[in-house]
């Protein structure tokens, strides 16, 4: 009798675990799957969840007058670009916002070439591990620029084998950011390719997206749910 009652106990407490294995199961689940939907990034807390990064959006009630509000008038009526970005900081000071735009604008037509255009603003982002406008310009020259020259230039890469023009520009880049001086045959070569003008055009532009990368560092932008961090220090 005393054996069939122990054996009883045992059985009775063998189906208990399994019902409380079983019944917990749904519940280790669903912890699982609530650590994956995690991936979300979390914004630090003084970024605005609208412009993903330091800057509150622009309004027309903070200019302070009618100057400041017929600039900023002029600048949205382009839509949403003026609010993206580093065209969205500067912003707050229309005429800067202004300024900046017309600068970029014109450098484009001066270069006259989508091609190396692109490249020029990618190197200038490249130097700046700014992962915003990399990626944004990276997608927009898919047709234009060979993807061969974007891995070069992204991962630190020989030159060798590039369009000549392609190598150049990312040579240029690599001494005028990196070593803080480009050489005279490095120089010779750009001007030869491009032309005196064009060389202005495509160094400044190098320039601008390198300065607006360091921008977009100190208001901490943030990228798009979906982008990558593509960039490590070249």
């Amino acid at each position: 009798m005393k054996k069939k009652t122990v054996v009883m106990l045992w059985v009775g407490s063998l189906a208990l675990a399994l019902i409380i294995g079983y019944g917990s199961r749904p519940t280790l689940a669903q912890d699982s799957s609530a650590g994956q939907s995690t991936g979300a990034e979390k914004l630090p807390a003084d970024v605005f969840p609208d412009t993903r990064n330091r800057s509150p959006r622009a309004i027309r009630d903070e200019m302070l007058n009618d100057e400041d509000k017929a600039a900023f008038d002029l600048a949205v009526s382009k839509g949403n670009v003026a609010y993206s970005g580093w065209n969205g900081i500067r912003l707050h000071i229309p005429a800067v916002h202004t300024d900046y735009r017309n600068a970029i604008q014109t450098l484009d037509k001066e270069t006259g070439d989508s091609r190396y255009q692109n490249l020029a603003m990618i190197i200038g982002a490249r130097f700046a591990d700014d992962d915003y406008d990399w990626n944004n310009h990276v997608k927009a020259s898919e047709k234009v620029l060979p993807r061969e020259t974007v891995e070069v230039l992204k991962d630190g890469k020989d030159t060798t084998g590039l369009d000549e023009k392609d190598a150049t520009l990312i040579q240029i880049g690599r001494e005028m950011f990196a070593k803080k001086n480009v050489s005279s045959k490095t120089f010779a070569d750009a001007e030869r390719l491009f032309g005196r003008r064009k060389t202005y055009s495509l160094i400044q532009t190098m320039i601008f997206f390198n300065g607006s990368g360091y921008l977009l560092h100190a208001y901490d932008q943030h990228l798009a749910p979906g982008e990558t961090h593509s960039l490590t220090n070249p």
